[in-house]
């Protein structure tokens, strides 16, 4: 993600103000725990994400506060973030 923020191909959320549904959440709880999902919407401080854990194929929604240090990024699922930058040099 860094390199695609450096790269201005994608926009970091820092602050709860800037999330919109629909962002990618990306979280560690530690080297062993590492999550993904995608935000639904951001209640009274907190962020709200929907995701499905690999392991158990269980999903649901999820609500943690946004100063939690779990999470490392939330950033927006722009056409770069999921296309690539394949996509965007064949398209040019």
């Amino acid at each position: 993600m860094r390199n695609l923020e450096e790269r201005g191909l994608v926009k970091v959320r820092r602050s709860i103000n800037q999330i919109q549904a629909g962002d990618l959440i990306l979280l560690k709880y530690s080297e062993s725990n590492q999550h993904a999902g995608i935000v639904m919407d951001t209640p009274n401080g907190y962020v709200r994400y929907v995701s499905v854990n690999v392991q158990t194929m269980g999903e649901g929604d999820t609500l943690i506060r946004f100063e939690d240090g779990a999470i490392v990024y939330i950033v927006d699922c722009s056409y770069h973030l999921w296309v690539g930058d394949l996509m965007t040099e064949l398209n040019q």
